[in-house]
């Protein structure tokens, strides 16, 4: 989890939940100890770090390793272009891919090598178990190794193609990547697709998506609504087409949903709205519950461990980071986890 306490590179700090313990992503003395943070990028279960960082005159883009003593490398020179979007994933470490113009590059990090035009004029694109998955033009989804030794089409049909191209020009994130199931999310214009018939799960301007794989559950939400939809049963391997359940909704009035997480497994939703943190008890004949549970400092985050069922977040007023265990109709009593 990244922390910051103001906008330098040496106010950021790096929590780790296991452990609870706090280490500062950058020392003081560091040469790049005063450089201002734009943008720092993260994914899933991975100890790479990238910092988009410095003045108008001198941008830098940094990688950090967290896997043992925290190690900053400047990349700078392996980005061509600005990137719209960069990705990766716990299992090509050291290798990053980025876009720019709906062109794919790959940096190697390790070997300080740059691989532009790994593909041109995509629309989407997304990496997982060492694949690169990208979109055509064509709306074709294919996949590709990272040296493109090895290429396999995972999704080909003149129906999936009329569909999205019918919701305008959009670049589309693909992942998360579950059991047989591969989502598509739009970047700009919110629509939800994945593999299967009848392929558009919604066009509603969706925020977010969130998958619970050992129940086949996609949590997902709008600005003001939040729902789920129910793949159990339905996403065997091999199969084409499925009965599609439709959208589950539970939270409808909402006004400016950020976040949402599975809690306890899929049996509660925790909801981020409008700095307020709410707890939702799913209930099968739609009687949900809803309880208040904490409000949060204004345009931060907050983050909810499954593993620990810790909810973190910094509080309103004073802004000092903070958990409180998510038991379920109990009280809950916030903790500090800092008080530096």
């Amino acid at each position: 989890m990244i922390l910051s306490r103001g906008h330098l590179l040496a106010d950021y700090y790096v929590y780790d939940i296991k452990t609870s313990s706090l280490q500062k992503l950058l020392e003081a003395d560091s040469a790049f100890a005063d450089f201002p943070v734009s943008s720092i990028l993260t994914q899933k279960e991975s100890k790479l770090i990238i910092v988009y960082s410095g003045s108008f005159l001198n941008r830098k883009y940094f990688s950090l390793d967290l896997s043992d003593k925290i190690k900053i490398d400047d990349i700078t020179a392996l980005f061509l272009n600005h990137p719209e979007k960069v990705a990766w994933d716990k299992e090509t470490t050291g290798n990053i891919i980025y876009i720019y113009r709906g062109d794919i590059s790959r940096i190697d990090i390790q070997n300080k090598a740059v691989y532009p035009d790994y593909a041109k004029d995509v629309t989407g694109c997304g990496i997982h178990d060492g694949w690169i998955y990208m979109l055509t033009r064509d709306y074709e989804l294919i996949r590709s190794t990272l040296d493109r030794s090895k290429e396999e089409t995972a999704l080909s049909d003149e129906r999936f193609s009329s569909i999205i191209s019918s919701m305008g020009k959009d670049f589309y994130n693909i992942g998360p990547f579950v059991n047989s199931l591969i989502f598509l999310e739009g970047s700009d214009k919110g629509s939800v697709f994945f593999n299967k018939l009848p392929y558009l799960i919604s066009q509603d301007s969706i925020k977010g998506i969130r998958f619970y794989s050992p129940k086949n559950k996609l949590l997902l939400w709008t600005k003001r609504s939040v729902g789920f939809v129910d793949f159990s049963g339905e996403a065997a391997e091999g199969l084409a087409a499925i009965d599609y359940p439709g959208i589950k909704w539970v939270y409808k009035n909402g006004k400016d949903i950020t976040q949402c997480f599975w809690t306890y497994e899929d049996s509660h939703v925790l909801v981020c709205d409008n700095n307020s943190v709410l707890l939702i008890e799913l209930d099968p004949q739609g009687n949900h519950r809803l309880e208040s549970i904490v409000g949060v400092k204004r345009g931060t985050s907050i983050f909810y461990s499954e593993q620990t069922g810790n909810l973190y977040f910094l509080e309103q007023p004073g802004g000092k980071f903070r958990y409180i265990k998510i038991v379920p109709r109990s009280g809950l009593i916030p903790e500090n986890v800092v008080e530096k």
